[in-house]
């Protein structure tokens, strides 16, 4: 993974970070922790929104929040029951973490 002190340089230059928490490839592959603290830093780092991609669940979703995520990509959770119900969902358990 790269480590966000190697991209400070970039960071004015950018709209925003993404911030893959898999392995990119396929989608439904279990969330990688270490992202956590990840975001943490890097939103330590900057003003620049950070987004997280992959694992993004109800369980995950409050936890990259509060470390600092503004932007949540959610795949194969959306899509596991109704897409609507799933991403009220989500989007419900991210918000509870900004309270």
């Amino acid at each position: 993974t790269t480590a966000p002190e190697s991209i400070v340089w970039a960071l004015p230059y950018v709209s925003y970070v993404n911030v893959m928490c898999v392995n990119p490839g396929f989608g439904g592959q279990d969330f990688i922790p270490e992202m956590v603290e990840k975001v943490r830093r890097l939103e330590e780092m900057t003003d620049v929104p950070i987004e997280v991609d992959g694992g993004i669940t109800v369980e995950t979703a409050p936890l990259m929040v509060e470390a600092g995520a503004k932007i949540l990509v959610a795949g194969s959770a959306v899509f596991k029951g109704d897409p609507a119900t799933e991403m009220r969902r989500i989007i419900d358990a991210g918000q509870g973490a900004k309270e």
